[in-house]
């Protein structure tokens, strides 16, 4: 697939090793990757613009993904994010939930993380009653929209 054309996920995680594994994950799942060792520097690039979701480790020295969720979240609300964690306590899942924000748990099976970030995905595509007339078509009962070159379909419910 056209590099141009992959859906674009920023991965912040300080683990190199994990970093390292999540990034071949992605891009093997069809995503371009790119890849940020700290919360400060993920943020830079998340600046830089054009992300289609951010996957971020929780806890890391500095800035933690808590606060690297919130100051995405300020910038650009409707972001997809997905916390990537090995602290899954039930006080930690709890304040995801309450944040909108899916969690995937370390160790995980390469299954788990393309669901989650493919839901994510999905959560946050266009629907009907968000999207503008020029950028939904109907067609044969399906919907369609485009949107920044991307396309998304569902049927109405």
């Amino acid at each position: 697939m056209d590099e141009d054309r992959r859906l674009r996920v920023l991965l912040i995680d300080d683990d190199s090793s994990m970093r390292e594994i999540v990034s071949c994950l992605l891009v093997s799942f069809g995503y371009h990757c790119q890849t940020a060792a700290d919360g400060v520097t993920g943020l830079a690039r998340f600046d830089d613009g054009g992300w289609n979701l951010v996957l971020t480790d929780l806890s890391m020295p500095g800035m933690n993904g808590w606060a690297v969720a919130d100051a995405i979240r300020r910038r650009s609300p409707t972001m997809p994010i997905v916390l990537l964690t090995g602290m899954t306590s039930p006080e930690v899942l709890r304040h995801a939930g309450e944040r909108g924000l899916p969690v995937v748990s370390k160790p995980f099976r390469a299954e788990a993380l393309r669901a989650a970030v493919a839901n994510a995905l999905q959560a946050s595509a266009p629907t009907p009653a968000t999207g503008s007339d020029r950028d939904i078509e109907t067609v044969a009962n399906d919907w369609t929209s485009r949107s920044g070159g991307q396309h998304f379909s569902w049927r109405p419910r």
